[in-house]
């Protein structure tokens, strides 16, 4: 590996990192909206809908967070093989340990107050179940979840299981190690290695209550749901070991984009077409062969067209834990207050997210970006200004020299 490649920031992964953490905003917006119902899963529905809704949250659920543990493998590899398991665990603790535990207590009220102010009326009458909830702080935390931070709480798991598995690799399995990891960096542009990926999506998803990947809001954790996105993990981590290869997804980035569209519509035809087709081997091999065509895909297109210092995507990526961290009880107040409102769910979600994006960018930009939460979710508190890149790449920092692990 090329002296050049080991120093390497990959800024198209930082990037697309941020945008999958972005789409949760566009998800939470537009689930209020689905003509089928969510049940517990969302528990209020608005009178307008739209079957475009359903569309966009199957289509972003398909791929979004196993890209998304897929980076956290990567970043989670360099952060081990860098900086050391000490310095991995300090960080991972200030850097998730700690947000999840602190917002989780924070948000919690505010989502379940949302969700019955909004499920009984919203502005026609709901306040008043809302303000009964509230007005009881002992029942606030009563059925207390994971909410939207599950994935948090999955992540925790995974670096514990890092921190004690990987000093046990390293002392008695280096030797095979050090063969085995470069010959499957060989395989990842490989089409053998590509339909290994899939066939080990496809077997863990045979276990799932339908036939895309489970999530689990409670504590209790579902060790079916930690296979499924161990695999993810562990692709990431050999891909941060292999990081020589990540240039190559670019080559067949829009074959592979292009294959998963087309893939993940004929996921979504079979499961309505077809009877129980959610239950069924088709409908879990045709998820897994969506979730890996797009997972390809979107590498590529962000390999080839953002693998370079960008002052907006930085910013993004600095801001996206930030927004996707506060965002839900908006997504979720908001079309409480358009209730009964006799307009398109198009201009009610489009509402939704305007408002949520906005309020959430403005908070990140005035309160959090260099003050001292941004320095427990960033690591460090950097200057209001968009950031700006030398000739060559590098960071140019005006500085606030603040900084953690």
């Amino acid at each position: 590996m090329s002296a050049s490649t080991e120093n390497r920031r990959f800024h198209s992964l930082d990037q697309l990192r941020a945008i999958m953490m972005l789409l949760g905003l566009v998800i939470h917006s537009a689930v209020s909206f689905t003509a089928e119902p969510l049940g517990g899963a969302w528990p209020y529905q608005d009178e307008n809908t739209s079957v475009f809704f359903d569309i966009v949250v199957f289509f972003i659920h398909v791929f979004r967070m196993p890209l998304f543990f897929m980076m956290a493998g990567f970043f989670s590899a360099y952060l081990y093989n860098r900086r050391g398991p000490g310095a991995m665990l300090r960080n991972r603790t200030i850097r998730v340990v700690a947000p999840f535990t602190i917002f989780l207590l924070l948000l919690f009220p505010a989502i379940s107050a949302g969700f019955t102010y909004s499920s009984n009326g919203g502005r026609n009458g709901g306040w008043e179940f809302a303000a009964g909830y509230l007005s009881q702080p002992s029942g606030w935390y009563s059925g207390l979840s994971t909410m939207h931070l599950w994935f948090l709480y999955y992540l925790i798991i995974f670096y514990a299981a890092i921190l004690l598995i990987m000093p046990l690799v390293s002392r008695l399995a280096r030797p095979w190690s050090e063969r085995v990891v470069p010959k499957l960096g060989r395989l990842i542009h490989h089409p053998a290695g590509f339909a290994l990926c899939t066939l080990a999506t496809f077997l863990s998803l045979l276990p799932m209550s339908y036939a895309g990947l489970d999530t689990e809001p409670k504590f209790l954790v579902q060790p079916k749901i930690l296979v499924a996105y161990g695999i993810f993990i562990v692709f990431g981590w050999l891909l941060y070991l292999n990081r020589d290869q990540v240039d190559g997804f670019a080559r067949r980035a829009w074959l592979f984009m292009i294959a998963g569209i087309v893939t993940a519509t004929l996921y979504l035809g079979y499961i309505i077409a077809v009877p129980r087709a959610e239950h069924s081997f088709g409908g879990r091999a045709l998820a897994a062969l969506a979730m890996w065509t797009l997972i390809y895909g979107f590498m590529g297109l962000f390999v080839r067209y953002y693998d370079r210092p960008s002052p907006v995507g930085r910013y993004l990526a600095d801001a996206s834990y930030w927004l996707y961290l506060i965002h839900l009880p908006l997504a979720i107040w908001i079309p409480g207050l358009m209730n009964g409102w006799d307009a398109s769910a198009f201009l009610k979600s489009g509402v939704t997210f305007s408002i949520t994006a906005c309020f959430t960018v403005v908070t990140y930009h005035y309160l959090v970006r260099s003050t001292a939460i941004g320095l427990l979710l960033n690591g460090k508190r950097y200057p209001r200004q968009l950031p700006r890149f030398d000739d060559e790449g590098r960071p140019i920092a005006p500085g606030i020299p603040t900084r953690l692990v």
